[in-house]
This record gives structure tokens, sequence and C-alpha cells, in this order.
């Protein structure tokens, strides 16, 4: 089968402040409000990335997180995680409005290939600037896989 620009990669171990958000647009929410905290304390953050809870719309939650050094403290709406990292089938898709379809080429792709999903988190993380619109937006889908 075609990999149709599927990849298989390896996110690498990583140790990321969380913010987690429910509502009708919990994604802006999320990765600005954790970009915001970053920035009110001096951080320049790096990566970005995220999930989605898969619960129904129109409210659900999206947990945003950024890489950030051994020093780095949360608080009562930031928690610090340790990601273990692990391999992915990877895909980046543009416009939003492609994401969903993105994931379920990647599941349906480890399917007939053969993968077994990973325990490790699955992850989108953002390529484009969050002042992207949404129709432009870059993003890079790592769907986890058993190793």
């Amino acid at each position: 089968m075609d990999n149709q620009g599927i990849e298989i990669t390896r996110l690498e171990p990583m140790r990321a402040a969380a913010l987690s958000v429910n509502s009708r647009s919990p994604e802006e929410e999320a990765i600005g409000g954790l970009l915001d905290w970053a920035r009110e304390r001096g951080m320049s953050p790096g990566r970005v990335f995220g999930y989605d809870s898969c619960e129904p719309y129109p409210d659900h939650v999206y947990t945003a997180w950024i890489e950030v050094g051994p020093d780095v403290e949360g608080d009562e709406t930031v928690s610090i995680i340790d990601y273990p990292g692990g391999r992915c089938a990877s895909l980046t898709v543009s416009g939003a409005q492609n994401i969903h379809t993105g994931w379920q080429r990647l599941a349906d792709w480890c399917h007939d290939n053969g993968y077994r999903f990973g325990a490790h988190q699955s992850l989108e993380e953002m390529l484009s600037p969050l002042d992207t619109p949404p129709d432009q937006l870059k993003v890079r889908l790592h769907l986890a896989l058993a190793d």
C-alpha cells in the first residue's frame, strides 16, 4: 500500500507543561493560555503539541503541551508531565478542516499495514504560527504505535 505521505517516526521523551480546557473552542484557548503562561514566566516556547479528548462536540476537552526545561514548575492551572516518547505513524495535514480526516487516514493505514497502536499519547504538533488562518494551518499528526 502507498504510504500516502505517512512516515514512521519517533518522538523523543520530553518534559512538558500541560493545560487542558473544556469549551466550544478549546484548541485556541488551551494553546493560547499555555503560551501566555510561558511568556509570563520569561520562557520562549519551542514545540507546541496537543490532543483532543474525542468527546462529542460542541463542548470538548483539548490539552496543549509545550516542551519545558527541568527547572520549570507547574501551578494550579498548568501541570508538568514527563512524556515517555515512542514510535509513531506521522502525517502532515494542511487546514484545520483536514485534521479529522488525517487521523482517520493514519488509523486506516496502520490497520492495513499491521501496526498496533501504542500506549503513549498520540499528539498533534503545531507547525504554523497561532495566528495562521484555520484553513492554512499546518499540523503534524503523530499516531502512537507499539514498538
